[in-house]
């Protein structure tokens, strides 16, 4: 480049340039460390992805539910990540890198130390031996909850810390902190402890209505009170990155390090999802909807639960337990991608399926024994693929109309996330299943989410704006106005189905 620019250089006004900053975002998700660097204008310089599968291992002995993973493991992956990422990056850029951002798994647990080191590994998302400590949450807490709007599940990290106390009572006695996986690794990085963020404090308790911990940890469920972290908004400005890892990593000056977030708010941001009404469909292994209010969506069957977006609005989201993960139990083994090839030759399908996996659904409708079905007969691996995919999109429709019918009114577009994305034929049909238009950012993955959030904070905490500047979007997917009817009348064949077994 003319003059040594390096690749942070934009366009100012005509025959001009300005500097560009640069920041780093990095995702800690289940299995594996995915860090991004981008531009303030959403320019992607460089990603990396460094797994971390088989670290985390099942208890020796007891139930294949209870999962446990080694913090170090995380730390390593995330450091060998961002060295991955700054070494794709010309090195006049990393003169520019100005904030690093995090999400996380959420719902992990550690106690930590006086040394801040865990005193035992920490117990992770899909852990469910706390059952019987999150009845006692539940029990203890239900006033606050119903105000809420959550109720604790044997995964979530309050019950956890509560299994600890009575199971390994020398281990919890050693414990001066708690901290999620989002808190350790931002604490590696600044030398920083005792801070979370209001995201990944919600399933310990946090009071998100009134911003504080709530009095039934301490008055009833015992939980000492100087072991709670203080609670910051996502993006929050924790500190700078300790010399010492700004050494190993190349970079110079001051980098800030800002508050994290969960992996789902994250994903929310990079949706390019940015003001009040604008509403997300992630489609993954599950199927999860959010959308931005200015006011919490009153639901008395407590489907949704409400996050706080870090602009101070709220995050209403519902879960359902279809999505994905009906493809990879149907077609085990089968090439997926030229199924899909084949979708367009057989849609509209005239089979009817709730593709629910597992017993027990969220959302729609709450029914703790429900289980999937099946009306009609497929011709081929092909049309049963389509007609899996046509009853993920009739579940998403049904989501959307429960939002409609509490009272939320929905735009004609809906961003869209995860892997459900990578399948044209899939946007098709959910596009034409909603009626509504939707949008595809140009890289919607979280570690882009948490880099937001390093830039906002850069920026006076404006996230609204660089969600609008960073996560721009890609592609607009239109809906098939004779499918629309086509899946209206098969929308109405599921829903009487469902009626007719005592679903919804």
């Amino acid at each position: 480049m003319e003059g040594g620019r390096s690749c942070c250089l934009g366009r100012g006004g005509v025959g001009e340039w300005k500097e560009m900053v640069v920041f780093l975002g990095v995702d800690l998700g289940y299995g594996r460390v995915h860090a991004v660097a981008v531009t303030e204008d959403g320019q992607i310089l460089a990603e990396s992805t460094v797994p971390w599968t088989g670290h985390g291992r099942s208890v020796e002995g007891v139930s294949q539910e209870e999962w446990e993973g080694e913090p170090e493991v995380w730390w390593q992956a995330v450091m060998d990540s961002l060295k991955s990422v700054l070494d794709q990056v010309d090195p006049n850029a990393r003169m520019h890198v100005k904030g690093i951002g995090l999400c996380a798994m959420s719902n992990t647990l550690l106690l930590l130390d006086e040394d801040r080191r865990p005193v035992r590994p920490a117990i992770m998302h899909g852990d469910f031996r706390a059952r019987d400590q999150a009845k006692m949450a539940n029990d203890a807490a239900w006033r606050t909850l119903k105000k809420v709007g959550i109720r604790f599940e044997a995964d979530h990290t309050l019950p956890k810390l509560l299994w600890v106390r009575e199971h390994e009572e020398e281990r919890f006695d050693k414990g001066c902190l708690l901290a999620h996986a989002a808190d350790y690794i931002l604490g590696r990085l600044t030398d920083i402890w005792g801070v979370c963020d209001f995201n990944n404090a919600l399933e310990t308790g946090y009071n998100t209505l009134e911003r504080r911990w709530p009095a039934y940890l301490l008055a009833r469920l015992h939980v000492p009170r100087h072991i709670l972290p203080k609670v910051v908004a996502p993006g929050e400005c924790l500190g700078n990155l300790k010399q010492e890892w700004a050494k190993t990593l190349g970079l110079s000056g001051e980098v800030r390090v800002v508050a994290g977030t969960t992996r789902r708010v994250a994903g929310l941001l990079a949706s390019g999802a940015s003001v009040p009404g604008d509403w997300c469909s992630a489609l993954g292994k599950k199927l999860v909807i959010q959308g931005i209010l200015e006011e919490r969506l009153n639901d008395p069957e407590s489907r949704f639960y409400h996050h706080l977006h870090p602009q101070g609005w709220w995050i209403c989201e519902g879960s359902s337990s279809v999505g994905g993960e009906c493809l990879d139990v149907k077609f085990k083994g089968m090439n997926l991608n030229q199924l899909d090839l084949e979708v367009q030759r057989w849609i509209p399908t005239d089979m009817v399926i709730y593709p629910l996996m597992r017993e027990g659904e969220r959302l729609p409708f709450k029914n703790s024994e429900a289980i999937g079905f099946m009306a009609g007969k497929a011709n081929s691996d092909g049309h049963l693929f389509a007609g899996y995919l046509e009853g993920v999109a009739l579940v998403e429709k049904w989501a959307f109309d429960i939002v409609s019918e509490l009272n939320c009114p929905l735009k004609d577009r809906i961003y869209v996330v995860g892997g459900g994305t990578r399948s044209q034929p899939w946007l098709k049909i959910r596009a034409s299943s909603l009626k509504k238009t939707l949008l595809k950012a140009r890289f919607p993955e979280p570690c882009l989410g948490a880099a937001i959030l390093a830039a906002s904070s850069f920026h006076g905490g404006d996230v609204s704006s660089m969600c609008r500047s960073m996560a721009p979007i890609e592609e607009e997917i239109l809906p098939d106005l004779e499918l629309s009817r086509e899946y209206a009348r098969r929308y109405g064949k599921l829903r009487k189905a469902c009626d007719a077994i005592g679903y919804g």
